[in-house]
């Protein structure tokens, strides 16, 4: 494996030995140095940035070839992040995908998941790119999500992915309510995917369409034999 290149802006100098991965959340700090951070970061391809709470430093890995794991990369960024700043850091973003968890997103609590306060399909997040190798690689789940579909014409689908080719699909019985028949699917989707996700997983499939380009599922399968 061939060595991290490791990019870094800081302004003040604190120690930090050991952390954890957490992902952002709340409001995400602004001003000239954060802009900086992230467009490095977008510019050079990095894999995870983090950010200070405060704002002050951020830290990010670069990784060639993927060959790097998510969450050591992850917490890599963080312990860069902290070791120039006097705040905890958390990640920002993970490869191309925002995963700070921000008020527009919902609210980040002790007892419910963060997605748990949307009151409609258009308060959660959208996945709007996939690229062809991670799409095949979640064949076998696109099978198994249009076959439930096929065998149960009552219920309304949503299929949600996440990073490092994590994926999840939820179901909701119709009950003559569909806005919100089609929000629990979301919900029950989002919450499958989190299990095995590190990151916010994204609705990426409302029932048997892709939300970002409106191909059906069936094209979709098709695409992938």
């Amino acid at each position: 494996m061939r060595p991290l290149l490791i990019g870094l802006i800081g302004l003040v100098a604190a120690a930090c030995q050991t952390t954890e991965t957490r992902i952002g959340a709340g409001p995400v700090p602004k001003n000239a140095t954060m802009e900086r951070c992230i467009s490095n970061y977008m510019q050079q391809n990095g894999f995870a940035l983090a950010l200070a709470v405060d704002g002050s430093s951020c830290g990010w890995v670069y990784c060639p070839d993927n060959a790097c794991r998510t969450g050591a990369s992850m917490q890599r960024a963080i312990m860069i992040c902290e070791k120039n700043s006097s705040a905890d850091c958390a990640v920002y973003a993970y490869r191309k995908e925002v995963v700070w968890k921000t008020d527009e997103t919902g609210p980040v609590t002790k007892d419910a998941p963060w997605y748990a306060s949307a009151r409609s399909f258009k308060d959660l997040p959208i996945r709007v790119y996939d690229d062809n190798k991670t799409i095949q690689n979640r064949k076998p789940a696109l099978l198994s999500y249009r076959r439930l579909l096929d065998e149960n014409q009552n219920y309304y689908g949503v299929f949600a992915v996440g990073g490092a080719d994590t994926w999840g699909y939820g179901v909701a019985k119709e009950n003559g309510n569909k806005p919100q028949t089609k929000l629990q699917a979301a919900k029950n989707a989002l919450a499958s995917c989190e299990e095995k996700s590190k990151t916010n997983c994204r609705l990426w499939i409302d029932h048997r369409t892709v939300i970002s380009n409106g191909v059906s599922l069936d094209e979709l399968v098709s695409s992938l034999e």
